[in-house]
């Protein structure tokens, strides 16, 4: 089978307990990226975590693995750096399992993010950093070349690299374009929150260039899909410049 059924295959066979299904965690981790209540995606994230220690599953590993990705990315953010190397250390352990369990690209792709916030700790490994994550995301899309999260992965890359080392707008939201137009096509297999934040980089980079009226229609386009999306809703939409 190759990788596009095994994910289709993964999410269809979910797991339950008490309840819980990979889609329900979903839906909370999304409302609170939406509502930017945050405490409640670590809280989530811990429900998945016990889960897991009770009821290993692949598609409960995969989902747990994407979203702590996302939550480190948070985390820095806010400059919780102790809190951010600690659970990069256990999404380390987690995309190691996931290339074990089959999932070739979501781990390539992990890696390569996870080493992207190893270089937002630590700017001066940068340039040796900064190789490992171009191979990350190159094995990613030779596994799968159809998988969204490596090509928003791409995109960040360019977006948060230094224009002196090659990072460039333009890349990023042509990537960043190629990451929505196959979540899009693969809605089932991939968190509905990663696809709200691949519009909310789009839009970024379409506006980082200049191009304001394109990042609207990105914000714009996050907003029909969830229309109480905090971030867009009241800083990104207001603080847009014509």
């Amino acid at each position: 089978m190759n990788n596009v059924g095994l994910l289709l295959v993964a999410f269809s066979l979910i797991g339950h307990l008490s309840g819980q299904t990979v889609d329900s965690y979903d839906q909370k981790i999304t409302e609170a990226y939406v509502q930017d209540q945050m405490a409640d995606w670590r809280s989530t994230l811990t429900s998945i975590e016990t889960h897991y220690k009770r009821q290993p599953g692949n598609s409960l590993l995969r989902y747990l693995t994407i979203s702590q990705y996302g939550y480190i990315g948070y985390l820095l953010e806010i400059e919780a750096e102790d809190k951010a190397e600690k659970l990069l250390e256990k999404a380390e352990k987690n995309s190691n399992n996931l290339k074990k369990k089959g999932f070739c690209s979501e781990a390539y792709t992990i890696k390569a993010g996870l080493t992207g916030y190893r270089i937002g700790l630590r700017p001066y490994k940068g340039p040796f950093l900064g190789k490992n994550n171009k191979q990350y995301i190159s094995e990613a899309l030779q596994c799968d070349s159809l998988n969204p999260m490596a090509w928003l992965e791409k995109g960040n890359t360019y977006y948060h690299m230094p224009g002196m080392f090659g990072g460039s707008y333009e890349k990023a939201s042509r990537y960043y374009q190629k990451a929505v137009a196959l979540f899009e096509q693969r809605q089932e297999s991939y968190p509905r929150w990663l696809y709200l934040n691949t519009l909310v980089w789009q839009g970024k980079a379409l506006e980082a260039k200049g191009k304001t009226s394109k990042a609207r229609q990105a914000y714009q386009k996050a907003l029909e899909v969830a229309p109480g999306f905090k971030w867009v809703k009241e800083e990104l939409l207001p603080g847009l410049v014509e």
